[in-house]
């Protein structure tokens, strides 16, 4: 199991035990209303999705912050040629998402996107209507394609050296230090 720590927080590999909390997550009306996929899920569609994941080799992390599960980050999708793939992240604790912690957690996941797996490039699907989310991407470089998706979502991208641009100033203003040498993986 893959496990990354830096900036004070730790993403884990989601593993088998970790999918009802996961799904449980996703159903909740707070998080669902931000994907494309709103329906209800059950064990089996979750079991399924698991699975998929697996076989498809994504890499999706449960966010834990001193000591507690409260979140999902994810790369997906992933293309080794092309060195590109869709991310993503929720923060369940509604208190949680105005603080610091998303950024945090989407700084160990994509300095891991671009550090070590070496990306060129990561993707985002955001709906036109989560305003926040836009905000949130907008301030780690991510821009907009004229790419659109069905149900109302937009295409975004991310490229390392725009990245590598915000994410300094970011981590400046948060205060964060990493060093490559000395992550945690």
């Amino acid at each position: 199991m893959l496990i990354i720590e830096e900036y004070g927080v730790v993403l884990r590999q989601v593993t088998l035990d970790d999918i009802e909390m996961v799904r449980s997550w996703r159903n909740d009306p707070s998080v669902s209303k931000y994907m494309l996929f709103r329906e209800h899920i059950s064990q089996e569609m979750q079991q399924r999705w698991f699975e998929g994941v697996c076989a498809r080799g994504d890499l999706y992390f449960i966010l834990n912050f001193q000591g507690e599960d409260v979140g999902l980050l994810n790369l997906k999708d992933i293309d080794p040629r092309m060195r590109m793939a869709e991310g993503g992240i929720f923060v369940v604790p509604n208190g949680l998402l105005n603080s610091h912690l998303p950024y945090r957690a989407i700084l160990c996941l994509l300095d891991f996107a671009f550090d070590v797996l070496r990306f060129r490039r990561v993707s985002a699907h955001i709906l036109d209507d989560n305003k926040r989310a836009i905000r949130y991407n907008e301030s780690l470089g991510y821009k907009l394609t004229d790419a659109s998706q069905e149900g109302g979502g937009r295409l975004y991208f991310l490229e390392k050296e725009d990245y590598d641009s915000c994410s300094a100033k970011l981590k400046k203003i948060l205060r964060l230090n990493s060093n490559p040498l000395e992550r945690k993986l």
